[in-house]
């Protein structure tokens, strides 16, 4: 089994877990503003735990928002790897279209700072 369907099965498992819980327990939110505001206070762990450069506490903060996450897509009746499959080729295609526009310029991407590369990037977006 490659890493790629060991992931999608992780998903799976995690989204089956939440309904098993739900179920039998109970145990989901409400509404899909209850998941957004769980996500919220999983961002901000994050930060505390970024500030604490904790890696531990980190890695433990990051693997919550993604499972709330996963959570969320299931609220919003998202697929959540379609989803995520979508927006990976919406990115790729702006960075090729900012690719396009800096050869066009005559300009090395390579050379350029943040802050022109996000000019770029958001003309990309047009």
């Amino acid at each position: 089994m490659g890493r790629a369907e060991k992931e999608l099965n992780l998903i799976d498992e995690i989204i089956k877990y939440q309904i098993f819980l739900k179920e039998r327990y109970g145990f989901d939110w409400n509404d899909v503003s209850s998941v957004l505001e769980k996500l919220k206070e999983e961002i901000k762990e994050l930060e505390d735990a970024l500030k604490q450069n904790e890696n531990k506490k980190i890695e433990e903060e990051f693997g919550d928002i993604l499972i709330t996450i996963i959570n969320l897509s299931r609220f919003l009746n998202l697929d959540l790897t379609d989803t995520l499959n979508k927006s990976y080729m919406k990115f790729k295609k702006r960075v090729d279209k900012m690719k396009k526009e800096a050869k066009k310029e005559n300009i090395d991407l390579e050379k350029l700072n943040i802050y022109e590369l996000d000019k770029l990037w958001e003309k990309s977006k047009k």
